[in-house]
């Protein structure tokens, strides 16, 4: 039976909410508002549910972006996405930021993870990223550290991809690395939730409301 998921973002300075049927897009809406997520967020959902004429009963889960994330946003949207959880009682799927942004490049760019090694970058503070590491799990790098790792993998083309990328160009052009692709500005949609969102319904990885913690930046 297929399920249908309400896919809330807003972690970043934009926001936007997807419905999907399993991992199929079949709605979309945002706002290019920045910071107007207290403000737009249940007009958005409300909006798409009308639009796409699906009730709140049909839902099958809401999923959220938990971070890293910035404060305001990420407060925002996960007591609204809480509080939808709770009025229709379904279950609440966390999402962590570079696990979408993991997956929806891959399918963007049809990128083989056998022959690239990708780092999705946010950048925290000065001279600090959050990434991923080999085993998909978020990790808080100094530039030093990323630096480290892409020398330890002269052979690999590795690909940094994220918003404000340039951030950290300059510190690690000067080594000369040619085997380094940056993509700037790949900014995070709820349409990046979506593929994860499907897998943690289907594998019953979901959490209890109360156990949502945000990661804030």
């Amino acid at each position: 039976m297929s399920s249908i998921i309400l896919c809330i973002e807003s972690s970043y300075i934009n926001c936007s909410v997807s419905l999907s049927k399993d991992d199929i897009l079949i709605g979309y809406n945002e706002s290019l508002i920045h910071r107007s997520h207290d403000k737009v967020i249940t007009c958005l959902i409300d909006d798409l549910m009308n639009n796409k004429k699906i009730s709140f009963t049909n839902i099958s889960a809401i999923c959220i972006n938990q971070g890293p994330g910035l404060y305001t946003g990420l407060r925002v949207g996960i007591s609204v996405a809480k509080a939808i959880c709770f009025a229709i009682d379904k279950p609440l799927i966390a999402i962590k930021s570079l696990i979408a942004m993991y997956y929806s490049f891959i399918f963007k760019y049809k990128i083989s993870k056998e022959k690239y090694i990708l780092y999705p970058i946010i950048y925290s503070k000065k001279d600090e990223i959050y990434t991923l590491d080999k085993n998909l799990k978020t990790i808080l790098l100094s530039f030093k550290e990323l630096n480290e790792i892409i020398k330890n993998h002269p052979k690999n083309t590795i690909i940094l991809f994220g918003y404000e990328i340039k951030r950290i160009i300059n510190y690690i052009l000067p080594n000369n690395y040619n085997n380094i692709i940056y993509i700037d500005d790949y900014i995070i949609s709820s349409k990046c939730l979506i593929y994860p969102a499907f897998l943690a319904l289907k594998n019953d990885k979901i959490k209890k409301s109360i156990d949502i913690t945000p990661m804030y930046i």
